[in-house]
């Protein structure tokens, strides 16, 4: 069987994404948690911070980046690009 990484905020749908994974006996090694870059006044933002807890507690390794480990800041927004 193959394994399966899950993009992991520790928010509810996220966590309901990993338990319906599980449910179906995939193989999930991993979660991938994204922190934010900075918070919004606008926007939810979740509680990344918090998803080693939860991700300890089911016993799947937790893997935390940040946007400017894969270069997120020299993106263009799409909004600007007309």
């Amino acid at each position: 069987m193959s394994d399966w990484v899950s993009l992991f905020s520790g928010g509810k749908d996220s966590s309901w994404a990993l338990y319906r994974a599980l449910q179906e006996d995939l193989d999930v090694s991993r979660l991938l948690t994204v922190h934010p870059a900075g918070d919004s006044y606008m926007y939810h933002t979740p509680a990344t911070e918090l998803a080693g807890l939860a991700a300890e507690s089911v016993g799947v390794d937790l893997v935390e980046v940040s946007p400017e480990d894969f270069g997120a800041d020299d993106v263009d927004d799409a909004g600007a690009q007309g």
